[in-house]
Order: structure tokens, then C-alpha cells, then sequence
């Protein structure tokens, strides 16, 4: 969904961690470390931003930390480009205009194993598409020049296939590959709540974690997006405890609106 642009409060402490707590729910999730900028040692961290387009509408945006701590990622208009790392910047690509503000970043495996093997091979998993130049898409035509949007480059780059251009999913529970639609599932499943069965078992696992407050927001409205018009009602600490349809919606106090912005598309196979 696209909505108004608004001023978004960002962050100006200086990069640190914050260690989820261990959850309740499923003893086997991992825990999740949430950092608030780039900072030497988070090689391979996931990094949200949220970009303004020249027209007003906001959309989720999603880089990964290089081991000098500049940022990789595909952005619309430049293509797979690398960047250093801002908190806040403006980008003008083809007559066009993008004010990006970072949000969070995240660990994006538990094991040390996982990272060793994504930091030892990330240089060359980005390398790939910045000598092929690969643009910027949302989606590929048929017979257009094979393209990315963030989503589907950070993919193949923490899950690579077995050719280049796939991407090789995680599987969940039953051995199944999961399904990333766009960077909402991608942050879902980063931090632990996409396999679980049921919105309650998310919303206990979510609230079992220490989160900053705008990827706890962010993520109460993702979870709220899976149930059409609903609204996420919330403790006064602030936990979320239910997420209601529109015939069960509680009163106005206490709720937080699932209205946000667009998620980036993830097209795995496709491109786009």
C-alpha cells in the first residue's frame, strides 16, 4: 500500500546491538540481533531503509553491509549498486528523485557457520551483478534484460542457487521451501516469526523479542496486512495481543493502523 509521505523520526544514536530475549514460543528459534547502523564486525547484516519517491509514496528498501561497512543493494533507476552507508541521504537518478532514511539492520543467520560462509563468498555473490550492470525492476517483461529489485538481489545474496540468477529458498519445517513474496516475509522470516503456525504464536514470539520500537511497529503491521482492514490492538506496554477483522475491531484506543508502506516485490526465478 502507498500512503502520503510523512516525517519520519529517525534514529541519530550511534550503531549498536540489541540481543532478543529467548522466546517463549519455540525454544529452536533463533535469537535476533538488531543493529542501528553500519559498523565494522556486521559483514553481511540486512539493512531496511525506507525510501520517499519525488511523488510522495514510501516504500520498503533493503541493502546488505559489506565488510566496509558501504551497502550493496539494487535501487530503482541505478540498478545493483554500492553505496555508503547513510543514516539519511538523497539520490537523484534520471531525472528522478529518492530521499532514503535507514530504519534497522539485522543479523541474518543465528549460526556462526552461516555468517563465516555468506562473509568468506559475499564479495563475489555481489561482484556478479555489478560487472553484468543488472538494472532495477519490480518486474521482467518477457525477452527483457534480466533485472532485480532489492528484494530479489538481498535473496541471492544470503540464499544463492544453484545457477546465478535463482535463488535457493530456506526450507521450513516439513522441508518445503518457504515462500518470499516480498521484504515483508524476507524481515518475518529473519526474525523467527514466519514458520510458526497461527498469529498468536507470532505475536507471542514477537513479544518475547526486544526489538527497537520502529521494527516492532513495522512488523505488528506486516503480521496486521495478513488479515484484510485489521487492526493490531496492543497492551499499554505496548505488546501486541490480538490482531482483529473489521467486525471485532476495538475501540480507538490502544490500536495501532495496519496502514503503511509498499513492500518491495520479491520474484524468485522470474527476476522481478
Amino acid at each position: 500500500m502507498i500512503i502520503a509521505a510523512q516525517a519520519l523520526p529517525v534514529s541519530t544514536l550511534k550503531a549498536a546491538t540489541v540481543s532478543a530475549k529467548p522466546s517463549a514460543v519455540d525454544a529452536q528459534t533463533p535469537q535476533v540481533t538488531v543493529v542501528t547502523g553500519a559498523a565494522p564486525g556486521q559483514t553481511g547484516y540486512v539493512h531496511y531503509y525506507l525510501i520517499t519517491h519525488g511523488d510522495g509514496s514510501l516504500e520498503y528498501h533493503v541493502g546488505i553491509e559489506l565488510d566496509d561497512q558501504r551497502i550493496a543493494w539494487s535501487f530503482p533507476e541505478a540498478g545493483v549498486s554500492v553505496v555508503a552507508f547513510e543514516k539519511q541521504a538523497r539520490y537523484e537518478y534520471n531525472g528522478k528523485n529518492f530521499k532514503v532514511d535507514h530504519l534497522y539492520g539485522l543479523r541474518p543467520f543465528a549460526s556462526d557457520a552461516g555468517m563465516r560462509l555468506l562473509r568468506s563468498n559475499l564479495t563475489t555473490r555481489v561482484a556478479r551483478w555489478i560487472d553484468d550492470e543488472t538494472p532495477y525492476c519490480l518486474s521482467r517483461a518477457p525477452g527483457a534484460p534480466f533485472c532485480l529489485s532489492c528484494g530479489d538481489f538481498a535473496v541471492r545474496i544470503l540464499y544463492p542457487g544453484p545457477t546465478p540468477i535463482s535463488a535457493a529458498l530456506p526450507r521450513d519445517a516439513k522441508g518445503g521451501a518457504l515462500s518470499f513474496r516480498n521484504t515483508d516475509d524476507l524481515l518475518l522470516y529473519l526474525v523467527g516469526l514466519q514458520e510458526l503456525p497461527d498469529q498468536p504464536a507470532q505475536l507471542a514470539r514477537l513479544n518475547a523479542l526486544d526489538l527497537p520500537h520502529n521494527m516492532r511497529t513495522d512488523i505488528i503491521a506486516m503480521l496486521a496486512e495478513s488479515e484484510p482492514a485489521a487492526l493490531v490492538t496492543t497492551s499499554p506496554a505496548g505488546a501486541a495481543t490480538s490482531i482483529l477483522k473489521p467486525e471485532t475491531r476495538a475501540p480507538a484506543k490502544g490500536k495501532v493502523s495496519a496502514r503503511r508502506p509498499r513492500a518491495t516485490p520479491v520474484g524468485i526465478g522470474r527476476g522481478g
